[in-house]
């Protein structure tokens, strides 16, 4: 159950879902982690490969943010009687209720307790569960929510369009707030008071009375602490709305002042404009987050991101920018740069006359070009594997060796085990490096990396532009790739975003070696792909074949 719910996380994360592992709390339902910062920016892949490692979490949650809200049934009547509005819910929760998932992008819903009778809503600050169980019972996902399957705004029932709307009392009609919902109604108790202008510590004092009056039993005073300051970060209602007053100017400076700002603030809408088509313009048509347009362009209230949303959508429907298939909050300028392809003269197509260990290139040809790339495991032969392509072809390319973790004395040590070749006798350079390789990659060699890193700030999905860069930079040379990948997992850091480019895509675990992606086969009528090879590693270089290639399902 639990690798099953880690694929499902896993899957999700890669949809740009903010995945967290969940399970804490008596009820076991609440995140294992502090998710504060995972409301800015979601995970990346190592995050969710460490928590799987470390916590083995049997549950798996969402936040919810401003693009992505879900409606949240308690019980089975609810849930039913929601079912007439909105069809089957994505998810069906412990108690019979029910999660739908809901497209607000453009139209951010509040994260709110009893909206109306039995219904809550997850919107911006929100956390929800979605794969795995609880103390409670099983959370049994009907529908997985992509992008594809999300409800538009434009179906959630007015009735609870005007309930988020409307003003009620801050704190309920008095009853009681019992464990399970005392962190939610809390929030949305902050939310209120941030937007009336409270500060941070007039809203922890606010909640410090509430808990001790209402929750049964009282939640921890730090747990208080940690609510208001989250809050509290964000802009008030009115901090970018408020009406000045103001009287008759008195000279023909104050008046002329007075005039430029109201001109400014009508052309609000203009002005976001202006500057978003600016800011992309300045992209070269990789896609982008909206949280790293907003960050450039200093947009922090739902306000101001709302904005950012219209104005997106306007230049999608004039087919400037593309927004990507399957993560609503990705976005890249349409280019029409194109470099023509002379298949006229390119002759006689002959693959390169590289050696690749196990023998790889008689099942899938390599051509000038091509990027190879391996993922694998920690410790299951993935350097072994890329010196071994440095011994097989060093007399006949150019080899390129850039290694991100080694330095000159352990890769003399690894060399030295090499039967039949002294350390004197090896013919490539080798060069440290961590980053940016397509800054440095040689045309026309053979450019090995081991292994690639993503860089600060960059995010997983962005591997599949790492990989064009370099291959944009390779000329008539290749590169073979390394990256890391989770163990049992097929695909390496940055999922599938990482089949796009390369030519060859190899997975490795310990003892065995599979072709995901043979995109040249070298045998007619053949299909290298899911091909698999058992073999023994000794001296951390000498590969002993097992197991011929086979299918696993043969």
């Amino acid at each position: 159950m639990g690798n099953d719910n880690f694929t499902i996380a896993f899957q999700l994360h890669t949809m740009g879902y903010s995945v967290i592992p969940s399970g804490a709390g008596e009820n076991g339902k609440h995140p294992l982690v502090s998710w504060a910062q995972y409301q800015e920016q979601a995970p990346d892949d190592d995050d969710l490969d460490a928590w799987e490692a470390e916590l083995h979490p049997q549950l798996w949650g969402i936040v919810t943010n401003e693009d992505v809200a879900v409606i949240d049934a308690n019980g089975t009547d609810t849930r039913s009687e929601l079912e007439t509005e909105l069809g089957n819910p994505h998810v069906i929760t412990p108690r019979g209720g029910g999660h739908w998932y809901i497209n607000t992008t453009g139209h951010p819903f509040p994260t709110k307790t009893g909206v109306l009778q039995g219904i809550d809503v997850r919107g911006e600050g929100g956390f929800v569960n979605i794969s795995g169980r609880s103390a409670l019972g099983e959370y049994k996902i009907l529908t997985l929510p992509s992008p594809d399957t999300l409800i538009p705004w434009e179906k959630v029932p007015e009735r609870l369009l005007s309930a988020l709307t409307s003003r009620k009392p801050l704190t309920g009609s008095g009853e009681f707030i019992r464990e399970g919902n005392r962190n939610e109604r809390l929030t949305s108790v902050a939310g209120s008071l941030r937007n009336q202008g409270l500060d941070q510590p007039a809203i922890e004092a606010s909640l410090l009375i509430i808990n001790d009056k209402r929750c049964q039993p009282p939640l921890p005073e730090n747990e208080i602490k940690k609510i208001a300051t989250s809050i509290s970060r964000y802009p008030t209602a009115s901090s970018g709305n408020k009406k000045s007053r103001y009287t008759l100017p008195k000279d023909r400076e104050t008046a002329t002042k007075h005039n430029k700002t109201t001109t400014e603030n009508t052309t609000t809408e203009a002005v976001f404009q202006r500057d978003i088509e600016e800011w992309i313009s300045r992209t070269n048509g990789a896609w982008f987050t909206n949280d790293e347009l907003d960050r450039d362009l200093g947009y922090l209230s739902p306000n101001q991101k709302k904005k950012r949303g219209i104005a997106i959508e306007r230049l999608a429907s004039k087919g400037i920018v593309q927004r990507h298939p399957n993560d609503n909050k990705r976005t890249r300028k349409v280019t029409t740069d194109v470099r023509r392809i002379d298949f006229k003269a390119a002759g006689k197509r002959t693959p390169l006359d590289i050696g690749l260990p196990f023998d790889i290139q008689k099942l899938v040809h390599i051509y000038p070009g091509n990027i190879i790339v391996l993922a694998g495991a920690a410790n299951t032969g993935k350097t072994a594997f890329m010196l071994n392509v440095i011994r097989l072809n060093m007399h006949f390319f150019p080899v390129f060796y850039w290694s991100s973790e080694m330095g000159k004395d352990e890769l003399a040590l690894r060399l030295e085990r090499f039967p039949g070749i002294g350390l004197g006798e090896w013919n490539f350079e080798a060069w440290e490096r961590t980053r940016d390789f397509a800054d440095v990659i040689v045309p026309d060699a053979i450019n090995i990396i081991d292994y690639y890193e993503f860089a600060g700030g960059e995010a997983f999905y962005q591997i599949s532009e790492g990989f064009r860069a370099i291959w944009e930079k390779l000329g008539t040379g290749i590169a073979l790739v390394a990256i890391q990948k989770a163990r049992n997992r097929q695909t390496g850091r940055g999922g599938d975003f990482g089949l796009e480019k390369p030519r060859l895509y190899l997975s490795m675990d310990t003892g065995k070696l599979r072709i995901i992606k043979g995109k040249n086969c070298a045998i007619p009528g053949s299909n290298p792909d899911g091909l698999t090879i058992e073999f023994k590693l000794t001296d951390g270089c000498n590969f002993i074949i097992t197991r011929e290639w086979y299918r696993p399902q043969e």
